[in-house]
């Protein structure tokens, strides 16, 4: 079976156009996948640096809360307080019963 010469012409621009299409798709869908990767990277990049971010804060506020534990301990005020820490003037208030009012029915 032969071809009219502008038949195999035209058969050969389209195969030749096929292959450029399918080559190009190949190549969107290569530049598609490394798009994902790279956003993908970053994402956890963010996700990172907000953790790392979290995280110091709370050590700051459990140092924060072990430096006013540690002053409680040894009888220090902590800071912020104005009044000093009188134990020893509390202490009979405690060892009272508590009086509660007296209501009539």
């Amino acid at each position: 079976m032969s071809f009219s010469p502008l038949t195999a012409r035209s058969l050969r621009v389209a195969c030749v156009a096929a292959l450029a299409l399918l080559a190009g798709c190949e190549a969107a869908e290569d530049a598609a996948q490394k798009l994902a990767e790279k956003a993908q990277q970053e994402v956890e990049q963010a996700a990172r640096n907000a953790l790392n971010e979290t995280a110091k804060e709370l050590n700051k506020q459990i140092d924060q809360a072990q430096k006013s534990t540690e002053q409680w301990l040894d009888g220090e005020p902590a800071e912020g307080d104005d009044a000093p820490d009188n134990q020893a003037e509390d202490a009979p208030e405690r060892d009272q019963p508590i009086k509660l009012p007296q209501h009539s029915a």
